[in-house]
This record gives structure tokens, sequence and C-alpha cells, in this order.
């Protein structure tokens, strides 16, 4: 994980070896560097509200840029108004900071302090669909979605025949079969820090990956509320032992895109918390980027499958692997024939 930075000497040239990652004219480096020159200043408006957000929540450097650029656009979203943030000059990105520093609106300040950048990608789900069919066949079966976003992923697992509900999915070498019929969600929770929203979802895409943004307001439209056995609540993962009625309740456990954003210590405070939720037979299912993978590097987004027998984690199975995080093409990880053999 990123070392966590204060509002420092060096902040600029933190953000601005960021901004150096992307190409000219993007608009993650636009914003960056219109970053880069409010932290250099010296007491203006700006940066030392700037200084004031960092010196309240610490965080990753690389996530400095993206969580302005998500509350930008979740703001003209609230407000009803239409801006092109992808087309912004670095200038003209100055200016917008200035101004919006300079109000120190209150709703924009609480989202700046409290949010996190969130993502929800429908298709990263479809493992669980292929693992669930795989373990437990038609038998009913309770599911927890850690960090669910939209709490959608559970209604497409159970609503889904073969593959028709993860629209763009291109799988290759892994057998229909594998993935044919629907997986008997009796009970399923999904739990995440805050509720879900769907504006700050679309809000948190950037420019470039603009047709997301339809396909997620249309997949909420489609999904939310199908499967009335599958509920949200408000729950920290690092925390689950708060809620007994919990314990030893799940025969499948799914956490997406959000082991990455853990410290050492809270994945192994996490996984703690899985072991005592899981059933004494149970399948826990994390979709993630590779640890220490660089920007620079190719790389594929890996599902590892775990069984948990009596709160104990078994060794880790790849067993579906993407070609991008976006979880595009899916084929079959090295050990997906031996999750067969484990049910």
């Amino acid at each position: 994980m990123t070392e966590v930075v204060k509002a420092t000497q060096g902040l600029s040239d933190q953000i601005l070896s960021q901004a150096n990652r992307y190409k000219d004219n993007h608009p993650h480096k636009t914003l960056a560097l219109s970053l880069a020159r409010i932290a250099a200043e010296d007491a203006t408006p700006a940066n030392s509200s700037l200084e004031a957000l960092l010196n309240d929540r610490p965080m990753p450097v690389d996530h400095i840029t993206p969580i302005i650029f998500a509350t930008a656009q979740y703001a003209d979203t609230q407000a009803g108004v239409s801006r092109d943030f992808g087309a912004m000059t670095s200038e003209e990105w100055g200016k917008y900071l200035s101004d919006l520093f300079h109000a120190n609106d209150p709703v924009i300040m609480r989202v700046l302090r409290e949010r996190n950048v969130q993502s929800f990608i429908l298709r990263r789900y479809f493992p669980a669909k292929i693992l669930a069919r795989m373990a437990f066949g038609d038998a009913p079966i309770n599911a927890l979605d850690v960090g669910c976003s939209l709490n959608l992923g559970l209604q497409a697992v159970s609503k889904d025949q073969g593959g028709e509900m993860f629209p763009g999915l291109n799988v290759q070498d892994i057998p229909q079969e594998a993935y044919s019929g629907r997986v008997n969600v009796s009970s399923g929770l999904g739990i995440d820090l805050h509720e879900p929203d769907v504006d700050w979802i679309t809000s948190c895409i950037w420019p470039d990956h603009e047709s997301e943004k339809d396909l997620i307001r249309q997949t909420y439209e489609k999904l939310n509320g199908q499967n009335p056995n599958i509920i949200f609540r408000r729950i920290s993962a690092l925390e689950l032992d708060k809620y007994p009625e919990l314990k030893e309740r799940f025969d499948l456990i799914i956490a997406s895109g959000m082991l990455y954003q853990l410290t050492p210590e809270e994945e192994k405070i996490f996984l703690q918390q899985i072991g005592q939720v899981a059933k004494p037979k149970a399948w826990f299912l994390a979709t993630d980027y590779p640890k220490g993978v660089s920007y620079k590097q190719p790389f594929s987004y890996t599902t590892w499958a775990q069984q948990v027998i009596d709160t104990k984690f078994n060794e880790q199975l790849e067993f579906i692997k993407a070609d991008d995080p976006f979880t595009t093409v899916v084929k079959p990880g090295k050990d997906f024939v031996a999750i067969e053999g484990r049910k």
C-alpha cells in the first residue's frame, strides 16, 4: 500500500510524481498538476484548505487526485450541473480548485473528509457465480459481500442463469457447465462503510471510461431489490465480531477490489473477522490487484479462492484470471480444476 501522507513541504513533488504516470492532457494529470501548484503555494486560501484536509485525513498520495476529481463530479451531479471535467486544462482546474477551496462549502468538504473512492464493476462477480455453482450446486447458501458498493453483486449472482447478467464479458476456456444454472442465495448480506449511492459511484469514474456510468445506472435499475433476501447493512469489515448474529453464518464470502486498500495489519484483522463469520466449512473469494504490482508492468486481475475450515484458511487457489481491472476477458487460473475436488 502507498505511504500515507499529510500536508508537508514535499507534497507538491509527490503529487507531481503521480502526475507523470499519465499522458499529457489526461484529466488525472491536468488535475494533479494544478494540485501540485496549490500544494507549493504559501499561505493562500486554497493551499490552507488543502493542508487542513490532509492533516484531518491523511491518505496515500495517489488517492488525493481521484478523491478530488470524484468530489467535483459529485458536487455537479447533486447541483444538477453538467461540466466536462475531462476536457478542463490545468489552468482551468487551478481556478476551479481555488474557488472550491476558497468557498469552503461544508457539504463538499464533508465529502472530501469522509468519502472513499469506490468502484462497482459487475463483471467482477462472475467468478463468484462460477465458484458458487462448482462448490454448492443447487444447495441454498448464505453469502456475504464485503465492500459491496451498490450491493448488486449478489443480486446478479442469484439471478444469473448462464452469464447473461454480466454484460461485456468474454469467457475463454471455461466450460459453460461450470457457470450454468442459478445460485440459490437464500440469504445474502452486503456490507460497506457507506450507504449505496449510485451518484457517488458514477462520480468516481474517469472520463476515459464514461460508458461504465450508463452501465452502472442500467444495472442498478434492473437489479436493485430483485432478491428481497439480499440486504445491506452499514458495517465495517474490521468489526464483524461486534455482531454476534453473524457468527458462523456464511457459506460464501466475497471481497472484490478492497484488500489492496488495507494495511498489512488491517488485512490480518480482516481475515480474522472473516474466519469468525464463516461457517465451519466455507469458501472465501477475493478479487484484487496482485501485490507489489507496478503501474508500468502488465498484470492480470486475479481471483483467489480459499476454503475456510473451522476459522482456519487453507492455501490460496488461483481460480480466475482477468486481463484488466474491468474484468472483460476471463480465463481459468492455474488451480481452477482443483476447486471442484474440494466441495
